[in-house]
């Protein structure tokens, strides 16, 4: 049970940092501080996105999850 509630807890996390990531842009707009975040937070996830890394999360959420041993995790999967 601790195992799940870890695992949803990192797809949690993993979704609101690619909501951030993808529509920040828009919070930027109205709450201008936002871009001191927004853009390491936007680098970082074209650096993943286009340099074939694997984010850290995903790892850690394949590795939380149950039936954890039959996920493999290499550089052509996205999450």
């Amino acid at each position: 049970m601790l195992y799940r509630v870890l695992a949803d807890c990192v797809v949690l996390v993993h979704a609101a940092f690619v909501a951030f990531v993808v529509l920040g842009g828009f919070l930027a707009w109205r709450w201008r501080w936002i871009v001191f975040a927004h853009v390491p937070c936007a680098l970082w996830g074209i650096a993943i996105e286009y340099g074939g890394w694997i984010c850290p999360l995903t790892p850690l959420g394949c590795a939380s999850a149950p039936g954890s041993k039959d996920i493999v995790v290499d550089s052509s999967s996205t999450m």
